[in-house]
């Protein structure tokens, strides 16, 4: 079934982009290395290095264009989600702001581009929009049956975005269980405990045989916002 692409949700470090763009493209690649031999009648290829490339565009505006600018060199997590809603394809990595670029012409509406490759910190990684809330206390988020994280080579990778905050802190948690009630819910991730604006990149390695997921965050203060993406590789 398409899709129509006019509700995407795009977090980059601690800005919600959504209301200033209007086009996004992410891509997905592996080198294609020549395993050409001489008994070879047919060209062979094998895989080689993953790379993943993002491009986000929109609207100028000064506020966000500042905090944008200032990223440019620099590594944070990147969220691109196809919807809104909890349990909406999404995907998340550290991301390295290599390009920004002013465009416009007499007469338009100023815009802008920046493009962002993998950075420092892991792969592209395809999961779900886990949580999206403006808070004022303590909850857990919904609990979704993601899978397995099948073995060693294995890992769950939890993205988080704090994109408003009036409090003194923001603890969030990862949680796994065997059940969708989390009756006997176990940390995996304890993400860094925020006190204002920031994001955070953070994987726990695998086996773990649970396959629900869930955040627990625990929220002093007045209100906050943040989002919260879970993908396992």
């Amino acid at each position: 079934m398409a899709t129509a692409m006019i509700n995407a949700r795009i977090w980059y470090h601690d800005q919600a982009l959504a209301t200033q763009l209007n086009a996004v493209a992410l891509d997905y690649t592996a080198e294609m290395l020549d395993a050409t031999v001489f008994t070879d009648t047919t060209r062979t290829r094998a895989g080689g290095t993953k790379d993943a490339q993002a491009s986000i565009a929109g609207f100028w505006n000064s506020t966000e264009d500042a905090q944008l600018f200032a990223q440019v060199g620099l590594n944070n997590p990147l969220m691109i989600a196809s919807g809104p809603t909890v349990g909406d394809p999404a995907y998340g990595m550290v991301a390295l702001d290599g390009q920004w670029s002013l465009r416009g012409e007499h007469g338009e509406l100023l815009g802008f581009e920046i493009t962002l490759n993998t950075g420092n910190n892991g792969p592209l990684v395809r999961g779900e929009l886990m949580i999206d809330v403006d808070l004022t206390g303590s909850d857990t988020g919904t609990a979704r049956q993601l899978g397995a994280v099948a073995a060693a080579t294995n890992r769950v990778y939890s993205g988080i975005h704090v994109t408003a905050f009036d409090g003194t802190s923001l603890d969030v948690l990862v949680q796994s269980d065997d059940n969708s009630g989390m009756t006997s819910a176990v940390t995996k991730i304890t993400h860094t405990q925020a006190t204002g604006l920031t994001s955070e990149w953070l994987s726990a390695v695998g086996p773990i045989t649970d396959d629900w997921w869930r955040y627990n965050y625990t929220f002093v203060g007045t209100s906050a916002s943040f989002a919260g993406f879970i993908g396992i590789l």
